[in-house]
């Protein structure tokens, strides 16, 4: 017998909250969208300060390398670069450490309410590494796109060279911690390991 489900109910909304429930409810939601913006709005911050010395003359001029008609901090590049610095502060860094200090505070994790609001972020990892997807692989991503769209590393081939040496130390990282939850036989753990091989 075959029942017409109306509604999708994802364990996250009541049937009819009113406005101040519906937002508290939405928490969930709101994290995990501001999470997932989080890597291309850092590639493009990055981007709108990305300079590159270029030789004009016998002069090295600092170019904005996505348009290389604007010199690096003048007065043609400082609204975007000043954008740019904001948004990285804000958004980049503020936004995963504020959710980590959320976590933080938060007395017990594992309970069935904080679960359902904030499992998104630490389910499949040991409770004693709840931080380990919110710092330690936004960390591995932001070095990787600091080198991929900054001059920190202004020889492409040793951003080639650094590239795997990166990959290299986060799996050294993740087998030698085990962040993972070994509630099956420490498989994540090893997919963890052989995943960039």
């Amino acid at each position: 017998d075959w029942q017409v489900v109306e509604t999708l109910d994802f364990g996250l909304f009541s049937a009819t909250p009113r406005f101040g429930e519906l937002l508290n409810q939405s928490v969930p939601v709101i994290w995990i969208s501001l999470v997932s913006l989080w890597p291309g709005l850092l590639s493009s911050f990055l981007q709108m300060i990305w300079c590159v010395p270029v030789q004009e003359d016998d002069v090295i001029v600092n170019r904005l390398l996505p348009n290389p008609s604007i010199v690096c901090w003048s007065d043609d590049h400082l609204v975007s670069a000043r954008i740019a610095i904001a948004g990285l502060v804000v958004w980049c860094l503020g936004i995963p450490l504020t959710l980590a200090v959320r976590l933080l505070l938060i007395p017990d994790r594992q309970s069935p309410e904080n679960f359902r609001r904030f499992g998104f972020f630490f389910q499949g990892l040991e409770p004693k590494f709840w931080w380990w997807d919110l710092l330690v692989k936004r960390l591995d991503v932001a070095l990787m796109m600091l080198l991929t769209y900054t001059s920190v590393v202004p020889d492409p081939k040793g951003k080639l060279m650094l590239f795997p040496a990166l990959s290299g130390f986060q799996v050294y990282l993740a087998a030698w911690v085990k962040p993972y939850a070994n509630d099956q036989a420490e498989i994540l753990d090893v997919v963890e390991a052989i995943g960039p091989c």
